[in-house]
């Protein structure tokens, strides 16, 4: 949206906290570089706690998988991207993924 109304450009750095994390500004300030493109941090959660099996089959991994469901969360509720075509495309395929409801909703599909 931000892209569309040209309210960002290119090369813009955006920064999202939760509004129960503005503890975190300071630190992903501080951590903040033009040489990384997404930045945000990691929960000690395995992957497969905090995801639905529907994401897994999506991408066609088990729950289970070394690399997808036993690795650490990414936090959601923090991130520091700077504008480019990898992170609009990061963007876009994350708001592809969204509008299937079966990986959103909290209920089983």
């Amino acid at each position: 949206m931000l892209l569309k109304e040209g309210l960002v450009n290119d090369g813009d750095h955006v920064i999202y906290l939760d509004g129960d994390t503005n503890h975190f500004m300071q630190r992903i300030l501080d951590a903040a570089s033009d040489e990384i493109d997404f930045q945000t941090y990691w929960q000690e959660h395995c992957e497969y706690s905090w995801t639905k099996g529907d994401v897994f089959a999506r991408f066609g991994v088990n729950w289970d998988d070394p690399h997808y469901g036993l690795t650490g969360q990414i936090a959601a509720n923090i991130f520091r991207l700077i504008v480019n075509s990898r992170t609009r495309n990061l963007l876009q395929t994350w708001e592809n993924l969204m509008m299937d409801w079966r990986l959103v909703l909290t209920t089983q599909a």
